[in-house]
């Protein structure tokens, strides 16, 4: 198996300032199509919650159930494992590092997510109580842990684009493949009522994030941690 990696040359110390201001004005785009495309989901929330109540078919609420339950943290990780195990025994550094920043992207990302559910108290599509983000405490109860109200953002979908990010920025051929992990996890939440369309919008947008820094920021400073003497290969 061979994988192809995205490269990019390290600027020269005269264009440096040019880079930093594109770089600036770069994330100022990426910062104002989330903040658009948030806005977006959460006026599609009721419109894709009616489509989705439509479609009770039973073959697709097996199909969404198997997605959600296989492409979860275990399997994930249990996938990373197999490419970490490979790379060492093929000593191949690449592939050790794309496993460590599977592993890495998707729990920080699953963790990011769960941490921000159990404090907003938003409740799930199929809650017996009226509709509304409930925080941390309600009627003298605390929400923390409770299901229910643990729908903003998705867990299942930040974990799983955490995966999906690492895979689209470090593997040309796995892009594909990457997007569709994304897609049919955030997909089949919806589907089965777990989540409303912006929950898994959001914790998209987390796993993307999360998955950019763990490729571009924190593999290169473990890196150096490991290996001060060496550079760390251009990513």
């Amino acid at each position: 198996m061979v994988f192809t990696t995205v490269s990019d040359e390290a600027p020269g110390p005269a264009c440096d300032g040019s880079n930093r201001r594109e770089r600036t004005v770069k994330w100022f785009l990426f910062g104002g199509l989330a903040v658009l495309l948030i806005v977006m989901a959460f006026a599609l929330d009721s419109p894709v919650g009616r489509l989705v109540s439509r479609n009770p078919d039973p073959v697709w609420r097996e199909a969404a159930s198997l997605i959600t339950q296989y492409a979860n943290l275990p399997f994930l990780l249990l996938a990373a494992a197999g490419l970490l195990v490979a790379g060492v025994w093929r000593r191949n550094r690449f592939w050790k590092r794309l496993a460590l920043a599977l592993i890495l992207s998707s729990c920080l990302s699953g963790l990011v997510a769960t941490t921000i559910r159990s404090t907003t108290g938003r409740t799930r599509p199929f809650a017996k109580e009226p509709q509304g983000w409930y925080g941390i405490r309600y009627n003298s109860q605390w929400l923390i842990g409770k299901y229910d109200y643990g729908s903003f953002p998705s867990g299942h979908t930040g974990t799983a684009m955490g995966f999906a990010g690492v895979l689209l920025l470090g593997v040309r051929r796995w892009k594909l493949p990457a997007v569709l992990l994304g897609v049919l996890m955030a997909w089949s939440r919806v589907f089965l009522g777990c989540h409303h369309f912006s929950d898994v919008v959001v914790s998209g947008l987390i796993g993307m994030a999360v998955g950019y820094l763990t490729w571009h920021r924190i593999l290169p400073a473990l890196d150096r941690m490991w290996s001060p003497t060496q550079p760390s290969p251009a990513v």
